[in-house]
């Protein structure tokens, strides 16, 4: 029975990753679409993902400019972030029962993905309300502001609970408020350790594939590696080169 269960499990996380790939798939081609004509009145501006609205400038409000977004930050969501929380979602199917394991990870996931995507809601929202800067100078500042908070306590806090399992119930409704709430521990724990590098993945003016697949791989190590505060601090290094080069290019 117990194999039975592993089986389970890794087919829930085969499809999981799956899915990741082909978000990531579906990404790219997104952003390749995204590049038309200014004719077709889709105008990026100076951060906005790619297929928001004009700025309010341009007649459209920060919610709505927001919203125009949510379709790309939701596939970049969920390629960026669900490889590093597969470890939680077997974690998830491991510890629910046989006939509702496929269900517990499907639970697990959206209330995950729901945190993200609130958190993408109000930071284009709020990116929204910005002047018009320098085109290299806000990514800049972002990745200084990911390196030092690497640094920070909350950061330690925050990637420890990362790494911690939860007590799930059996069945019934308790087992799915038992996997809710885990998934809510698990994924605000994700944005309080990840949101800056997902906040400069909104202010990355070009090459965003790349910035992504870069982005990842760091978050990705720091989370399922056994070592996370080392992983933090080579992390802010990382960044810190990272910030020093885009500042350099917006000299150059």
């Amino acid at each position: 029975m117990r194999q039975l269960q592993l089986n389970r499990t890794s087919q829930a996380l085969t499809t999981l990753q799956a899915a990741a790939l082909a978000s990531w798939l579906g990404f790219a081609a997104m952003l390749l679409a995204a590049r038309a004509p200014a004719s077709t009145g889709r105008l990026a501006g100076w951060w906005c993902m790619p297929g928001m609205t004009s700025t309010p400038r341009g007649g459209a409000g920060p919610l709505a400019s927001a919203l125009a977004g949510m379709p790309m930050w939701c596939v970049m969501v969920l390629a960026m972030t669900v490889p590093s929380a597969i470890p939680a979602a077997g974690h998830v199917s491991l510890n629910s029962l046989r006939p509702r394991a496929g269900r517990a990870v499907a639970e697990f996931v959206l209330v995950f993905l729901a945190l993200w995507i609130a958190f993408g809601l109000l930071a284009m929202s709020a990116l929204a309300l910005l002047p018009a800067l320098p085109r290299y100078l806000p990514l800049a500042a972002c990745l200084l502001l990911a390196s030092a908070w690497e640094l920070t306590a909350v950061k330690r806090h925050a990637i420890d609970r990362c790494h911690r399992g939860s007590p799930l119930p059996p069945s019934g409704p308790r087992a799915t408020l038992g996997v809710a709430r885990f998934a809510w521990l698990n994924g605000s724990a994700c944005i309080a350790s990840c949101w800056p590098a997902m906040l400069a993945m909104l202010l990355v003016p070009s090459s965003r594939l790349a910035w992504a697949l870069g982005l990842t791989a760091l978050m990705s190590y720091e989370k399922l590696t056994r070592k996370p505060r080392t992983a933090s601090r080579r992390a802010a290094g990382l960044l810190a080169a990272a910030a020093a080069g885009v500042a350099l290019a917006l000299l150059v």
